[in-house]
């Protein structure tokens, strides 16, 4: 399988979180390492790239939807992820908040 490589953002970056709140950020990374600890790498993408909708930051949802697309996630899994609640879509959601609740 051919490697994907990194595209271009379209949108810019608004501001850096490593600048603007250093401390936070890096208790944000530490945070995803623990969560990351539990779930599948897959899954993780899936509940960054969920919380970048809700969020609304457009920079995100390319980034984190980029970070998927290269670790072989499924592009209809990502275009159907803001629909999650549909009864159809909620195991791997459902996985997720299990493992969180161990």
């Amino acid at each position: 399988m051919q490697a994907m490589r990194r595209v271009a953002m379209v949108e810019t970056l608004r501001m850096d979180f490593t600048k603007v709140a250093p401390d936070a950020y890096r208790h944000l990374l530490q945070l995803e390492g623990v969560i990351g600890a539990h779930v599948d790498r897959k899954l993780l993408h899936l509940i960054k790239l969920r919380a970048s909708q809700i969020n609304g930051c457009a920079y995100c949802i390319g980034m984190h939807t980029d970070e998927a697309l290269r670790d072989g996630e499924q592009l209809e899994r990502l275009l159907l992820l803001d629909a999650w609640e549909e009864p159809c879509r909620q195991r791997s959601f459902r996985r997720a908040e299990a493992a969180l609740l161990r």
